[in-house]
């Protein structure tokens, strides 16, 4: 899953282009914005994705979707559904059945449901 940057320490392609889907499956099921939580630090209340206020210049997710560094939770403001990078055990969770159903259809190429 440690594909975020290419061998010249810049973002890769397909950390940006799975950003960017994620963030559709955001607008998509969640319209009324999103919640990140950080473990110890900042955290984020997104209203709109217009300006989506945790991608850099560069195209990267601070904090990450990926479970590359800690574990962040990417909630629905109903804390119903969401997407949560668990650093701890190297995967992602995903819950809700409408978003999972997104995220499928979406095809990201470094998911594997387990059902």
């Amino acid at each position: 899953m440690l594909f975020s940057y290419d061998k010249n320490d810049r973002v890769s392609k397909l950390y940006i282009e799975s950003g960017e889907k994620l963030k559709t499956a955001f607008e998509s099921c969640f319209p009324n914005g999103i919640y990140i939580l950080n473990w110890e630090h900042e955290c984020y209340e997104v209203n709109s994705y217009e300006n989506f206020p945790i991608k850099d210049e560069d195209g990267s997710w601070k904090p990450n979707f990926l479970p590359e560094g800690d574990t962040v939770f990417f909630l629905s403001k109903n804390l119903l559904s969401g997407w949560i990078a668990d650093f701890n055990n190297g995967s992602i969770i995903i819950v809700g059945e409408k978003f999972i159903e997104t995220i499928r259809k979406l095809d990201f190429e470094f998911l594997n449901f387990d059902r």
